[in-house]
């Protein structure tokens, strides 16, 4: 019925004959009393429709036809019984729409709505529907209001109300609906519906306030005469006042109620700003008989109950009216408004805050006050304005309590507002300048500056000229040269707190117009030209500090905006100073965007950056020694890549990137190699540089810029003369991809030959160029070709590794297929040699990128010595590729050495050309082998030829016995061999050259010692002839040491290695001579070691003496001095450029002697030990020589024997003293037995460990902090101390078990075990680890070379307890603590006794001399059984033997037994187990336990 209606409406059609056919209308509305709810509601939306579209039907006329009464229904009355019984708060809003349009459809048969509440009977109507009756109407409806609506959701029927109130005749009817709606809100089932209801009743009221003003609200008659009365308008004055109140006052909930909040605020506004405006003449409204009162008495009772979000709320409602008078033009046009009450309202705030500081809502609410009632009604004087900023305002905004930003801004706008209308600018001026006053250095204050400057150059333009007065000017300046000195003095300011960093920046920023709309600085040029200097004359590196340049920074920001207001030069600079200074300063598009606006300032920048870097290659000692050569470096290649990523964005020039930076300079690179300092800057600068390229392609095409003539001098310049030479060189190698230098090797060889010859032909280069050069060379020739191998050598090739030879930090080759020995081969460097397989080594190796496609393929692996090469390719057999090798590139290298260089100068005056030819001719030794065709003028001839030369330069200079010659010819000579000072070493040249060395060991036994033995020279006087001697021994003993001649190759090796160190030689004997002297007697021993098979192999002292040398050299080494400086220490990946200090790197060689040594000469190293047993004692309180220290003492300990005999026994003072003092109070045999304990002890611990040991009770460690890395060495130190203790114990025990007794009662005398217990049980760990090995932790294959003090605690523990029982049993009665024995005796149970057990049962298996004694035992059950079986005397045949069997259960035992005696001496490892004894004869009888214990307490003293 609905569709078709509104398809056929009365409206569009104009005639509806149509509808008579319909002879009952009534059916339409039949269901408003329906049980069904949702047919009520159908109903509700028909009657809609039929009022909206077919009228009629309501209002049918009665014509000539006469209607039926009966089939007439009274609408009217139906409507009301439906609006008083229905109950379902779905229907509400429907049912408000029907009732709504069912009235308005009066209009159009009445022409006015009031006929809608007119009632009158059948008889005198004219229409089919009479009226409501409007008081039942209003009764009705107020119910339905006051329970609102029975729950149903206000925000859809609300909007019906005003409507309905509208329509209503009398103002107390409307009163009355307004009143029930009101009131409904408490019964509202949630917010949102309570706020729709408050909104609907601020509407209604204000159209009752206001209806009187608009003449379509009129009675239709035309009455006007309604009595405006007092008490009805206060009523509904006092409703909307509640509404306002509501809103203020009350919690409105979330985020859920947004919405009707929304609707509720904006209704207040309109309905506020229409009452707000009303003028004078609009005087017949309700609202104007009230509204002095409204506005004082009414409004102002509102005001006073504002508190908290209420005034938030109030500020909102007064912003909202201002913006609708701002579009609505000037509404005011009285003073009897809200102004006034808003004016009383904003003194009565201060009145209240005066002496405090206001909340955020109350600062709000007077800003909105302020906008709205304008500052000259709220101050009626100028005065009354300068006293409210300065009394009020500014106290408020320098408030030491912590504010929001948001109250800054809102003060800031309270100010900046009223100096707006205080119109003398002194006055303004004076004002601002009290708001400089504060702190410029604080963070606060310039954060609370930074909010009003943001306020002003945004909201109130107008004042910027005031604003920019000289004290502003001042205090900028100030801010500015507080950010230079913070960022040039870091390090001070580094504990600092409210540093102002951020607000300093944004401080700057805004007073040079940045961020504004109108950009104009508030600063003068003259303040922004005194900040420039201030930033030229700065030497701040942001790569050092990593900390923002704030003023620079600004100062870029302001150029990039005022390009032409700074001129050229002083932009130039302050790009200039960004250049060099990186950080965000250079990161941020300021310098681009300058750039890219002035060409010519483009071509000076770039030029003056090349000028500076060129210039800053060729170094300053003060500035490389100050800052440091890898900072130094680091900082320079960041500069440069800097310059050079705009080189090449904007320059179009031919020059190449390694020329503009100053590398592709020649003389750069010469006068470095005189210098090693300029060196390291100059090999890190590059390195660092290239590394910025991710790519290896922009590598080299970096490098390759200046032709391969600059990469000659590059190599030459990274060549170091000492240590390893090469690394460098393999560095660059490896950060280029390795391509550039293999595939043009062959290049830099011929012109380095070339570079050579006329070097040593003119004789200007230094000797430091040379050196270098034959080091590159060596180099060059190791990475093109294979190192020779002569044939019959093929089973041990040169190619092959020794593992004891390999070092960390090596270069090696990498066979990839184990099984294919010539596979393919990849470059590595060893990073690690392992130990724990001793004596079987393996290797952590890092393959190089650059020898793969793709570098994922990189990596770490582990690997065995067999996997490791020396050279790139297999090594040619001389016998299977001669003919090949005199065809090829080894041919033509060979050919150019010799000729060009071996030959025209082996012979020359310079004793320096004659070692750079000697140098040649090793290289073309050890890699060509000599093996061409022979004959005179061939290669191999001139070779031969050279080398005899040699010889006979050194056979000369022996004769003349002048030791300056001596060594050089010598040195010469040795080089020639193999042994090259600037290239690799060789051990093939001497088979190769077929050297016999019996003529020069004679002559060195004469030159060396008399005819009595003596050494003959003074080797302390002459270092450069002992260095000769080092390495000839070296490279000549695994040929010509024999068993014949091992003495005088020994004795040689001892007279050569000093007895004293002078003080200032320390540091390059330890960094030069050591590693040589240490390489030199390990050759030795290794040859002493393969001739040990021949029987006759003599016992030579002097190979004792040298390694007591070497050991005194290890003690006397100062591990406090520094010899050089590391380099690429901190900003680059350690494996590409890091190097170790030089000075300790013989120690890696110490630890590899160590390691063999103990292995295979353990009474060499024994003897060592004794001699400087209490200089290694004393190392062990050095870290650094801890780990040394110990091994040597803990392997001579093992290796026993008595310290001391008694004709060179003599007790130090400490142990005397100690020792009268544990005698006092002793009866004399006591005092015997005590005084037998300290001289039997002292023969066998060190002397200077006893004291020690004797001084521990009073001087406790206990409480050390552990966690301290500087104290910890101390608690290790004293554990490591015991443990050589026990070591020397148990050895002691093995020669005599009286012996054991001594000591173990001396100790027990000392108290030195609670000392120790101390220490181990506060950091062992006693919980069971699987796998795990109490002596890992001392081990010689511990590859950290360092001790866990957690590890060694707990060995300690287990030593005590097999060493000395008796006394760790005399600790746990005595000193343990509760709270440790249960901990210690799981710890026993669960990991001392099974380990002590398995190595006693190890010992005995070991043992061939029990006789017809038989151990067994088992580590599960802990059981051992000991089974003796003796018969010692003669008896007939058949007498019955005795035969006794001891039992021992749980206890380790040592059992002696004679039949005349029965006396048992039993030792007992485990005091915590019980020992049970049975002792069994053949008959079964026991022997009494009582009995045996009695016999056993006879020698309890020795147990």
């Amino acid at each position: 019925m609905e569709s078709f209606f509104r398809e056929y409406n009365e409206t569009t059609l104009g005639s509806c004959s149509y509808f008579d056919a319909m002879v009952d209308p009534s059916a339409l509305w039949k269901h408003l009393n329906s049980q069904k709810s949702n047919f009520r509601r159908g109903t509700f939306g028909l009657v809609s429709c039929v009022a909206q579209n077919a009228p009629s039907l309501l209002h049918k006329e009665k014509g000539g036809q006469e209607v039926s009464q009966v089939k007439q229904s009274n609408l009217s009355k139906l409507l009301m019984n439906t609006l008083s019984s229905e109950r379902d708060p779905a229907n509400f809003t429907a049912m408000f729409e029907m009732l709504l349009l069912y009235i308005i459809s009066f209009q159009k048969y009445h022409g006015r709505v009031a006929a809608a509440w007119e009632v009158s009977d059948s008889s005198s109507s004219v229409f089919h529907c009479p009226g409501m009756d409007a008081a039942t109407f209003v009764k009705t409806l107020s119910k339905v209001l006051r329970r609102a609506c029975y729950g149903s959701s206000s925000l859809e029927w609300t909007p019906t109300m005003l409507p309905i109130v509208a329509t209503l005749q009398s103002i107390e009817h409307q009163l009355h609906i307004l009143s029930s709606l009101w009131n409904g809100r408490t019964a509202a089932v949630n917010t949102p519906d309570s706020m729709a209801i408050v909104a609907a009743s601020t509407e209604c009221a204000m159209y009752l306030l206001i209806k009187r003003n608009q003449k379509h609200h009129a009675d239709d008659d035309g009455d006007d005469d309604v009595d405006d009365d007092f008490d009805i308008a206060t009523d509904i004055c006092q409703i909307f006042l509640d509404c306002f109140a509501y809103y203020l006052t009350s919690n409105l909930g979330g985020t859920a109620s947004a919405s009707a909040e929304k609707t509720l605020r904006l209704t207040l506004i309109r309905d506020l700003q229409k009452l707000n405006s009303l003028s004078p003449e609009r005087n017949s409204c309700i609202f104007f008989r009230v509204c002095e009162w409204f506005w004082s008495e009414g409004i102002g009772s509102v005001f006073d109950s504002l508190d908290g979000d209420s005034l938030h709320k109030l500020s909102v409602i007064l912003d909202g009216m201002s913006k609708s008078t701002d579009s609505a033009g000037d509404g005011k046009t009285s003073v009897g408004d809200i102004q006034n009450s808003l004016s009383l309202l904003f003194w009565k705030l201060l009145k209240q805050e005066n002496g405090s500081f206001p909340s955020n809502n109350t600062l709000k609410l007077l800003l909105s006050i302020m906008r709205f009632c304008s500052v000259d009604l709220l101050f009626d004087s100028v005065p009354s304005k300068e006293l409210f900023c300065t009394r009020n305002l500014i106290p408020w905004i320098f408030n030491e309590k912590m504010m929001s930003i948001g109250s800054l801004e809102t003060l800031f706008r309270l100010l900046f507002l009223t100096l707006q209308e205080i119109k003398a600018d002194e006055t303004v001026t004076s004002i601002w300048e009290s708001c400089l006053q504060g702190d410029p250095f604080k963070e606060v204050t310039l954060n609370t500056l930074n909010v009003a400057l943001r306020v002003l150059t945004t909201e109130f333009e107008a004042l910027i000229s005031i604003v920019s007065c000289s004290a502003f000017n001042g205090f900028a300046s100030k801010v500015a040269q507080y950010s230079e000195d913070l960022h040039h003095n870091h390090a001070r300011y580094h504990d600092v707190k409210d540093v102002p960093i951020d607000g300093g920046l944004k401080f700057l920023q805004l007073s040079t117009g940045l961020g504004s709309a109108s950009n104009q600085p508030l600063v003068s040029q003259e303040t922004i030209s005194m900040w420039i200097q201030n930033v030229l004359i700065s030497n701040f590196e942001y790569g050092i500090y990593k900390e923002r340049h704030i003023l620079l920074e600004v100062l870029l920001s302001f150029a990039r905006s005022h390009l032409n207001s700074l001129g050229q030069e002083a932009t130039l600079n302050l790009l200039l100073c960004a250049w060099r200074e990186g950080g965000p300063s250079w990161e941020s598009n300021y310098i681009q965007d300058i750039l890219a606006l002035n060409d010519s300032l483009n071509h000076d920048f770039l030029t003056s950056c090349s000028r500076i870097l060129t210039s800053e290659l060729k170094g300053d000692y003060a500035i490389l020694e100050t800052v440091g050569v890898d900072l130094y470096s680091f900082l320079w290649a960041d500069r440069a890549f800097r310059a050079l990523e705009l080189f090449h964005h904007f320059s179009d020039s031919a020059t190449s990137p390694i020329t503009y930076v100053g590398l592709g300079n020649t003389e750069i690179w010469i006068s470095a190699m005189s210098s090693p300092l300029d060196c390291d800057a100059l090999y890190l600068s590059l390195l660092y540089l290239l590394e910025k390229y991710a790519d290896s392609v922009d590598r080299k095409s970096f490098i390759t810029g200046a032709g391969s003539n600059i990469i000659i001098y590059i190599l030459m310049t990274l060549a170091c003369t000492e240590g390893q030479k090469t690394r460098r060189c393999s560095n660059l190698l490896h950060i280029l991809g390795g391509d550039l230098i293999h595939e043009n090797a062959e290049i830099f060889i011929f012109e380095l030959i070339d570079f050579l010859s006329i070097s040593l032909d003119v004789q200007t280069v230094s000797k430091a160029i040379l050196r270098r050069a034959c080091i590159v060379l060596d180099w060059l020739v190791g990475i093109t070709l294979p190192k020779f191998v002569p044939a019959r050598n093929l089973a041990v090739l040169e190619d092959n590794l020794n593992q004891n030879d390999i070092q960390e930090g090596d270069e090696v080759w990498y066979v990839t297929n184990g099984e294919n020995v010539s596979s393919e081969r990849k470059r590595a460097r060893v990073l690690k040699v392992h130990t724990d397989d001793f004596p079987n080594l393996y290797f952590s190796i890092k393959l190089h990128s650059d020898d793969s496609q793709n570098d994922s393929e990189a990596g770490v692996k582990q690997t065995i010595a067999t996997r490791l090469k020396r050279n790139q390719q297999q090594p040619i057999n001389s016998d299977s590729a001669a003919s090949t090798l005199r065809d090829s590139l080894l041919a033509r290298i060979e050919t150019a050495l010799v000729s060009k260089i071996v030959k025209p100068f082996v012979k020359a005056s310079s004793d320096e050309v004659k070692r750079v030819a000697a140098e040649v001719l090793n290289v073309v030794v050890s890699y060509c082998g000599l093996q061409g065709n022979g004959g005179v003028e061939t290669t191999r001839f001139e070779a031969f030829q050279a080398f005899s030369k040699i010889e006979q330069g050194l056979r000369a200079a022996l004769s003349e016995r002048d030791s300056k010659s001596i060594s050089n010819n010598l040195d010469c000579f040795t080089i020639a061999l193999g042994y090259g000072l600037s290239t690799s070493i060789s051990r093939h040249n001497c088979h190769i050259l077929q050297y016999n060395g019996d003529w020069l060991i004679k002559e060195l036994q004469q030159i060396m010692f008399d005819s009595e033995g003596i050494v003959a020279i003074d080797t302390n006087r002459s270092t450069s002839l002992v260095l000769s001697l080092i390495r000839w021994l070296t490279i000549t003993a695994p040929v010509s040491l024999t068993t014949d001649n091992a003495s005088f190759f020994w004795e040689l090796m001892e007279s050569i290695i000093p007895s004293t160190i002078k003080v200032h030689d320390r540091v390059p004997f330890y960094s030069i001579l050591v590693p040589l002297i240490i390489e030199a007697i390990l050759v030795l021993s290794n040859r002493m070691h393969g001739l040990q098979q021949d029987n006759n192999t003599p016992n030579i002292p002097s190979e004792r003496i040298s390694t007591s040398k070497l050991f005194k050299m290890f003690v006397e080494w100062d591990h406090s001095v520094i010899s050089c400086h590391p380099v690429g220490e901190y900003f680059v990946d350690d494996d590409l450029v890091q190097e170790h200090d030089s000075s300790s790197s013989w120690l890696l060689l110490f630890q590899r002697f160590l390691v063999e040594q103990i292995t295979y000469n353990l009474d060499v190293v024994s003897h060592g030990a004794r001699t400087q047993i209490d200089g290694l004692l004393k190392c062990l309180s050095v870290p650094e020589k801890q780990w040394y220290a110990f091994q040597i003492l803990y392997s001579s300990a093992r290796k026993g024997g008595a310290l001391y005999s008694d004709d060179n026994l003599e007790l130090s003072e400490t142990t005397n003293n100690f020792l009268r003092k544990c005698m006092e109070d002793m009866e004399e045999e006591e005092a015997l037995e005590m005084e037998e304990d300290v001289f039997s002890t002292a023969k066998w611990l060190p002397h200077s460990l006893m004291s020690c040991m004797e001084s521990w009770e009073g001087q406790s460690v206990v409480g050390t902090n552990a966690e301290d890395s500087t104290q910890e060495h101390i608690l290790i130190e004293r554990l490591l101390q015991w443990i050589i203790c026990l070591e020397y114990l148990d050895s002691a025990g093995k020669v005599d078990m009286r012996y054991r007794s001594h000591i173990t009662s001396y100790i027990d005398k000392t108290n030195a075990i609670k000392e120790v217990f101390k220490i181990a049980m506060s950091f062992a760990t006693f919980s069971k680890q699987d796998q795990y090995s109490l002596f890992d932790c001392i081990s010689i294959s511990n590859e950290k070379m360092s001790f866990s003090l957690s590890q060694l605690s707990t060995l300690v523990i287990f030593r005590s307890i097999e060493s000395i029982p008796t006394l760790c049993k005399v600790w746990w009665n005595d000193y343990c603590r509760r709270s440790l024995s249960s901990q210690v005796s799981k710890f026993v149970e669960s990991m001392v006794a099974p380990e002590i057990l398995k190595r006693e049962l190890e010992r005995i298996d070991q043992s061939s001399d029990l006789g017809e004694l038989s151990v067994s035992g088992s580590c599960v059950s802990r059981e051992v059984v000991a089974t003796y079986i003796q018969d010692e005397v003669s008896s007939p045949p058949d007498f019955p033997r005795i035969v006794y069997y001891y039992k021992i259960h749980h206890a380790l035992a040592l059992v002696s037994h004679t039949l005349s005696t029965k006396l048992f001496h039993l030792h007992t490892y485990m005091h915590l187990f019980t020992v049970q004894i049975e002792c069994l004869d053949s008959s079964s009888t026991l022997f009494p336990i009582k009995e045996c214990g009695s016999r056993l307490s006879k020698n309890s003293r020795h147990q």
